[in-house]
């Protein structure tokens, strides 16, 4: 194993979750959602884009919430080569729910943001992924006195959810989609 340090991220130290896609070139690209204890150290939550495509590590941050907590991020690359994340707001963020984002143009601060869910309480797993006609799919699990499974498609630039089921509570929905064949 090779390990390395993708430079000195002031929230590296706080607890949190990511999510790694590695694009035609074998660059990675890096979604980090981090959960530090704001009473405590005053920084906020943040999700985190993260990628050395150009042969170093550079990085943004692209979603923050004062007093909840961003988890659950995904990462996943079109077939036009197109990076885009999702992560959850929850607790006390303000706008809660599932936020989807990609890429809008070369610098790494251009990014999209679009509301997917509006639910106050996700349980804490996303899988993002891509169809051949470049259509986002989402999958994601709410808190809701039960969890339940549900399933978003983008269809241009609208997304429609629907409930796949309830699930017990504490059964994870993954980490990513299976295509049927």
């Amino acid at each position: 194993w090779i390990s390395e340090t993708i430079g000195d991220i002031y929230f590296q130290s706080f607890p949190g979750s990511c999510a790694l896609v590695l694009d035609q070139d074998a660059a990675a690209h890096v979604v980090i959602a981090t959960t530090p204890d704001w009473v405590e150290t005053g920084l906020p939550s943040a999700a985190m884009y993260l990628t050395n495509k150009d042969g170093y590590w550079n990085w943004t941050t692209f979603g923050s919430c004062q007093y909840g907590d961003l988890f659950a991020p995904a990462v996943a690359i079109d077939s036009a080569g197109t990076v885009a994340a999702a992560y959850a707001a929850v607790n006390d963020c303000t706008p809660h729910g599932l936020w989807y984002r990609y890429r809008t143009g070369p610098q790494i601060e251009n990014w999209s943001l679009e509301r997917v869910d509006d639910a106050p309480s996700l349980y804490g797993h996303v899988a993002l992924a891509f169809d051949e006609a470049g259509r986002a799919h989402l999958c994601y699990d709410q808190d809701a006195g039960g969890t339940i499974l549900k399933y978003a498609l983008r269809t241009g630039s609208a997304w429609q959810r629907e409930i796949v089921e309830p699930v017990a509570r504490g059964v994870p929905v993954g980490h990513g989609f299976q295509r049927r064949e």
